[in-house]
């Protein structure tokens, strides 16, 4: 008999890991209107080199950014080295500021 082996993932929420399998075996996200677990998509995509899934992360992001969150986007977008989604947060607060 073969042993089972676990894998432990840390510092990741379930959803997260169900998002990034699904895309793994789909290659498409999940449909998400939540940007804080879109953020948590990005990190992991990020986390695991899942570069397609990292740049379609960055593109739901973005549709998700709003007044009360552009700050907090804008430096998801730095610490992940996203550099579009940057410049689209910039944009929308240099924006919204007038």
């Amino acid at each position: 008999m073969v042993p089972k082996r676990v894998i432990r993932i840390v510092n990741m929420k379930a959803a997260v890991l169900r998002a990034v399998l699904h895309f793994v075996y789909t290659d498409e996200l999940p449909p998400m209107d939540d940007a804080v677990v879109a953020g948590e998509m990005l990190a992991a995509a990020r986390r695991f080199r899942l570069k397609r899934m990292k740049a379609m992360c960055e593109n739901l992001v973005s549709h998700l950014v709003t007044k009360d969150n552009a700050l907090s986007m804008l430096e998801l977008a730095w610490r992940h080295r996203c550099k579009e989604l940057k410049l689209y947060c910039s944009e929308f607060i240099s924006l919204a500021m007038k």
